[in-house]
Parts: C-alpha cells; sequence; structure tokens
C-alpha cells in the first residue's frame, strides 16, 4: 500500500509570486534611479509589484495553513514565499509608516519666491496645501536638541581657561561649568 503524499499547490504558487515579486521591486527601482522610467511609470510598477507581493504572502499563509491540517510537503516552498514576500513588502511598509508619521511636505525653498522658475509639474495641483499648524503640533516632529552631557563627581574640581573649556566643548560636546568644592560634613558627634 502507497502512501501518497502530495506537494501543496498554494505554496507552489507562493513560491512562484515571492520570486516574480523580488525583481519586480529591483528592477523597477533600478530603471527610475537611471531615469529610464518616469515617476508615473515607476509608480504603477511598484504598485503592480506590490499586489503581486501581497499575493505571494496571502498564497503562503493559505499554504501553511492548509499544510498545517494536511501535513503535504511544501513547507520550504510556502516559507520562500512568505519570506520573499515579506522583503519586498517591507519598503512599503517603512515608507507608509514615515508618510503617517511625519506631515506631507509640499513646499520646499531656500530662496524667496519671487527668483524661483515658475514651472509646475502635472501633480503640482493636486497637492495639498502646506501645514501651516502651530509651532506645538511641530515640536512633536522636530524636538529640541538635546543639552551636552555633563560630568559629575566628587573629584576636586579643575581650574579651566576660557580656550580650555572651548576646546572641551567643541571636541567631546561637554558643557564645562565651575563646581563648588565640596567640603567634609563636620562630625555632630560629641566625644
Amino acid at each position: 500500500m502507497r502512501i501518497l503524499i502530495r506537494t501543496s499547490r498554494w505554496a507552489i504558487w507562493a513560491r512562484r509570486l515571492g520570486s516574480v515579486a523580488v525583481p519586480l521591486v529591483i528592477i523597477s527601482v533600478l530603471l527610475h534611479r537611471l531615469r529610464l522610467i518616469s515617476s508615473d511609470l515607476f509608480l504603477t510598477t511598484t504598485i503592480g509589484a506590490a499586489l503581486v507581493a501581497l499575493l505571494a504572502v496571502l498564497c503562503a499563509v493559505i499554504a501553511l495553513a492548509r499544510l498545517w491540517q494536511t501535513g503535504d510537503q511544501g513547507w520550504s516552498k510556502a516559507l520562500f514565499g512568505l519570506f520573499f514576500g515579506l522583503l519586498c513588502l517591507a519598503p512599503f511598509a517603512w515608507y507608509g509608516n514615515l508618510a503617517l508619521k511625519y506631515p506631507a511636505v509640499t513646499d520646499i525653498a531656500t530662496t524667496t519666491r519671487g527668483a524661483l522658475p515658475l514651472v509646475f509639474e502635472p501633480g503640482t495641483a493636486a497637492m495639498p496645501p502646506p501645514d501651516c499648524s502651530p509651532p506645538r503640533r511641530h515640536s512633536r516632529f522636530s524636538p529640541a536638541p538635546k543639552p551636552a552631557p555633563t560630568r559629575w563627581g566628587r573629584r576636586r574640581p579643575l581650574r579651566w581657561s576660557n580656550r580650555s573649556s572651548r576646546i572641551m566643548a567643541g571636541t567631546y560636546g561637554w558643557c564645562v561649568r565651575p563646581m563648588r568644592r565640596w567640603r567634609r560634613r563636620r562630625s555632630t558627634r560629641r566625644s
């Protein structure tokens, strides 16, 4: 009597789709980086690559659930498909996180508006207006710099000249402050 051990078709398709999604992402990024395709076409190809990667992850999850129940072969194929799909979706998750975390920036210039050239690309009219929120909201996105660390301890204070304190502050980022002398407390016991 033979026991038929099958290979899951879901696992096979997960591996195939994951193997296709990786080159789709890499090739579309390289073509855009080398300026061989426009930004609109790049957006279309990356969305297509993300959909293929999402389909690979979905097939892999279904394959893993079916393999757990049936005990068929195809674990490695399903896991490779899941890995490749998640690898391709990682940049999309990263940039999606950045888009949710930081506000939309629509206008950045280092010169006055009059000196800027009057060139408008097709997508400029559809952009949201600039964010004119109160400064307390901006502090959430760009916190104040942390103060430089200081050295504290029970050492005899050194005498610093202005030049040496500037060198220490510039080189190590220390904030050199004069410290008071430590005094020994007198014993309150009477002998």
